[in-house]
């Protein structure tokens, strides 16, 4: 797939495209797809990019012996971190709640609060640490798109693989 730059928004001649967006602002992403904002060629690529997003593979060997812990902040209950940590670690007992999946999803600070900048940041520096083994690394826009085109890196059962 080849991306479209955005040019509408906060986006306006930044020459920026959604999979850079995504590791940038995925809050705003998420803002303006579920309003229907992506319109043309836009539109599609949001469609494809929005199910990856949120069906990112563990990226770990045998990644059924792990899942994905998603904490909370208490008493906020805002997003406060992710780490993928072995299955058979007993969940989280305290007044910070966990929540766990068998995939990482992008989406998740937006499910639990609708504007989160803090969390966002906090979330996409902890799945760079997961996923690329750094929380610093510079995510080119080459980078940023090859992560997305790769098959192998999300769980796909549909027509957007």
């Amino acid at each position: 797939m080849i991306f479209t730059t955005v040019n509408f928004g906060r986006y306006e001649n930044k020459n920026k495209t959604l999979p850079q967006i995504l590791f940038d602002d995925a809050d705003w992403f998420f803002y303006q797809y579920e309003r229907n904002h992506f319109k043309g060629a836009l539109a599609n690529e949001s469609e494809y990019l929005y199910h990856r997003a949120r069906n990112i593979c563990i990226p770990k060997e045998h990644p059924d012996n792990w899942k994905v812990e998603y904490m909370q902040q208490h008493p906020s209950q805002k997003f406060a971190s992710m780490m993928i940590v072995q299955l058979s670690k007993p969940n989280h007992e305290g007044i910070s709640k966990a929540t766990y999946m068998d995939r990482i999803d992008m989406r998740f600070p937006k499910s639990i609060g609708d504007y989160d900048k803090l969390g966002y940041q906090l979330f996409i520096k902890n799945m760079k640490h997961c996923i690329f083994g750094s929380t610093t690394i510079r995510m080119t826009k080459k980078k940023c798109e090859d992560f997305f085109r790769d098959d192998s890196k999300f769980f796909l059962w549909s027509t957007f693989s």
